[in-house]
């Protein structure tokens, strides 16, 4: 191999002949009337002269190799020296000159058409006689020769890729050395008189139609390679036709997606992920092949179009479910982002039917909810809460609109909740929600866990529920009874929290009736501590406080059905706190105090056991029956029920709640209760609950009743006053008329139905407050 010396320079010395043997005294230097420079230029010392001769021997050797290297490329010969050499030969003689480019590059180009013509063309002639039209080997012999031909464009793509990128890049009508030699091949391919007519449309293309659906359709994967090879051939297809060809080729690939998309909808649960999965094979394919921006853009959207707006409302209403699952976030992404362009492309607002069924499931996945939830309501509001935070997040990270999103999935909340036949549901068991947390709260000894409910997180889990309930002062009503049991039963001992509650109420409905109830009852306790809390009587051998509620701010105070016959050292203490509170102040002179409350009232007793003192934290009740065993140690059920004064059914409860597994305080034997002094507790103080039997459940479901009644009252109240208004203003009104102003109104606070207006309609029809006009459909208002 010939070293880099030999190559043509112009900026080396070996380049230059410098005649150094001359003196200034020889003849050349002399001052004869020859030698005289009549050009007044300053001559030079030491300059030295070109051999011209050397530079065109090399030139012409630079010249040789370079037409050297092209031929043995196209005859498949080995190269006598690296691709550097030959670059550097190419390099040198086309910067000798600029007219040396242009030679270079006319002999490049004869040399390659006439390779073409003499070798590649004969070979693609011979593919198309008539008894190869049908042959499966002829797409694999088209490939080849094409890849072939191909390599080879490429090597001579380097080996004169100074002459490609500083010269023909730039000329205004030459081609690069790879593009024209595949010009020549379109040329002769697809434009040649011979071919263009029975080759292109009838065999090639349609094969390569055929290749293209099997590989969709059947999933033949060994079809793949030699489709991906044909296809990169048919991306050279000409400008002239190429719309035409892409257009084919576009309509038979929507009829293989239309018959897939009737495919994939029979499992829809696949659905949305088969179509994605297809139209991304199908585009990355086609620009791995080489094909143009427009086919592209063209393909991608004739396939969003068949798979997913041709029929959106149905695909998103069964893709739906899937998408809105945490793995499944890219995919919901990439529809919202189609639906936000689909008015451009389609001109169909498919975001908005996108929001439509994102409503309809949210509202689906509520009754789920619900139904899940019916056996186990305790878990009725934190499932809510978790499903609204979840789809919250989704929207916000996911949907880019998410304001559209989260407006419509707080209206389906709302929705739900005030459906006539969820929303009693919905306040009873926000009312729990509020009762559990705090009697749980209030509970000492319990510890805390990663599970533990913090109070900002349940409130704001409630304010999430009250938001969207309509009928707010119906929650508030229930919600009050419940508070007012928690507060009288001592069963919330953190009354700040109770009120940090109220006051985020009035954050969401103002300072309404209800909610100023609410505070009422916190300052009535307030006074009766301050007031009546450190007072003290004489001569009482234990310690005794009492609370003085105004009964009118308390709903429903617990009472007992039963009186009872107190000791006397209990009933000598009442006494003297009756008297001592009327004595207090002159109004409270003409005032009862009820006593009559017996679980209300809360005494510790100290037993003595053989494990050891304890203290029974028990109701008035439970306290009158355990003091008889001060006295003797066993008592018969008619002794206890004589000696206490309590009915027989409520004592029944008293004992039981005495003789409980848990709370043995005394055992039963036979009609006898004696005492049991060997009970035991890990505890030494013990609260013991109240026996809750049948009747007693029964009665909490009247309660629950009678909550139901309340709230169907103040609604009825609630559509009688807007029917009065609306007649006041209106004076003469149809009747469609009433019914829809009536029901836009009633709806903003509760849950109605015409059917509610109607009956209401009647009752102020019955009570001369509206009159109905003989022709039946007008109503005028009676002043």
């Amino acid at each position: 191999m010939e070293g880099h010396s030999e190559i043509l320079r112009f900026d080396e010395d070996h380049e230059l002949d410098m005649d150094t043997s001359i003196s200034h005294l020889s003849p050349v230097h002399s001052r004869s009337e020859s030698n005289v420079r009549y050009d007044h230029k300053r001559k030079k010392p030491n300059t030295t002269r070109i051999n011209k001769n050397y530079i065109l021997e090399q030139k012409e050797k630079a010249t040789i190799k370079a037409h050297e290297a092209l031929r043995s490329v196209l005859n498949g010969e080995r190269l006598a020296n690296g691709y550097e050499v030959y670059y550097r030969y190419v390099e040198s003689l086309c910067r000798f000159k600029h007219n040396e480019q242009s030679i270079l590059a006319d002999h490049v180009e004869s040399t390659l058409k006439e390779y073409f013509e003499h070798q590649i063309a004969p070979d693609l002639k011979k593919l198309f006689v008539e008894d190869t039209f049908a042959s499966e080997t002829m797409v694999d012999s088209l490939i080849d020769t094409y890849e072939c031909w191909l390599v080879k464009l490429k090597v001579l793509s380097k080996i004169f890729l100074y002459l490609d990128a500083n010269y023909l890049q730039f000329h205004p009508s030459r081609l690069r050395i790879a593009a024209y030699g595949q010009k020549l091949f379109v040329q002769e391919f697809f434009e040649s008189s011979e071919t263009s007519e029975a080759v292109v449309p009838k065999i090639i293309y349609e094969k390569h139609k055929v290749i293209l659906s099997e590989i969709r359709r059947n999933k033949k994967e060994n079809y793949l390679s030699t489709s991906k090879r044909l296809s990169k051939v048919l991306a050279q297809y000409p400008v002239e036709a190429r719309d035409e060809f892409e257009g084919d080729l576009l309509e038979s690939i929507a009829v293989d997606f239309q018959k897939m998309r009737s495919e994939w909808l029979m499992t829809p649960d696949n659905y949305i992920h088969s179509a994605l999965r297809a139209m991304s094979s199908e585009v990355t394919y086609f620009k791995e092949s080489g094909y143009r921006k427009s086919f592209m853009s063209a393909l991608f959207s004739k396939l969003k179009w068949i798979t997913i707006f041709q029929d959106f409302q149905n695909v998103i209403h069964i893709s739906l479910p899937i998408l809105l699952q945490d793995q499944n976030e890219n995919e919901l992404r990439l529809i919202h982002e189609y639906c936000e362009k689909s008015i451009d492309e389609y001109s169909i607002n498919s975001t908005k039917m996108f929001i439509y069924e994102w409503g309809k499931y949210i509202e689906t996945l509520i009754q789920g909810t619900l139904e899940k939830n019916k056996e186990n309501l305790k878990n009725f509001v934190p499932a809510l809460v978790d499903l609204y935070t979840r789809l919250k997040e989704l929207a916000d990270k996911v949907l880019t609109s998410n304001e559209v999103f989260e407006f419509e999935l707080r209206n389906s909340f709302m929705k739900m909740f005030n459906d006539k036949n969820i929303n009693y549901t919905t306040l009873v068991q926000l009312c729990k929600y509020c009762d559990s947390f705090f009697k749980n709260s209030s509970k000492k000894g319990a510890k805390p866990d990663n599970n533990t409910l913090t109070f900002e997180k349940f409130r704001d889990n409630v304010q999430l529920i009250v938001k969207c309930l309509n009928n707010k002062n119906d929650f508030l009503i229930l919600y009050k009874r419940d508070l007012s049991r928690r507060l009288l039963m001592g069963r919330s001992t953190n009354t700040k929290l109770e009120a940090s509650v109220i006051d985020s109420f009035i954050k969401v409905t103002g300072e309404t009736d209800e909610v100023l109830g609410l505070k009422a009852m916190f300052r009535d306790l307030e006074i009766s501590k301050d007031k009546f809390s450190s007072l003290s009587l004489d001569d009482c051998p234990f310690d005794f406080s009492a609370y003085v509620l105004e009964q009118k701010f308390w709903p429903d105070p617990p009472k007992g059905d039963s009186e009872a016959y107190l000791p006397p050292y209990l009933s000598n203490a009442v006494d003297k706190f009756t008297a001592l509170y009327k004595s207090e102040e002159e109004k409270h002179a003409d005032k009862r105090l009820d006593w009559s409350h017996y679980s209300l009232h809360q005494l510790v007793i100290k037993g003595s056991f053989e494990s050891g003192d304890k203290d029974l934290i028990v109701n008035l009740l439970q306290a009158v029956v355990i003091l008889l065993y001060n006295e003797k140690d066993s008592y018969t059920f008619d002794e206890i029920a004589s000696s206490t004064g309590i009915s027989p059914k409520l004592l029944k409860r008293v004992l039981l709640s005495l003789t409980s597994d848990r709370f043995n305080i005394l055992v039963s034997n036979g009609g006898s209760y004696s005492f049991n002094f060997k009970f035991t507790d890990k505890s030494n103080k013990i609260r013991i609950p109240f026996y809750k039997d049948r009747e007693s459940s029964a009665h909490i479901s009247d309660m629950d009743n009678d909550g139901r009644g309340i709230v169907e009252r103040n609604r009825d109240t609630e559509i009688k006053c807007i029917l009065v208004r609306i007649m006041k203003q209106e004076k003469s009104v149809l009747y469609s008329d009433l019914i829809y102003q009536t029901l836009e109104h009633a709806q903003a606070k509760g849950p109605c139905d015409v059917s509610d207006i109607k009956t209401q309609l009647d009752y102020l029809i019955a009570n001369e407050f509206v009159k109905r006009e003989p022709d039946g459909k007008t109503f005028t208002y009676i002043p």
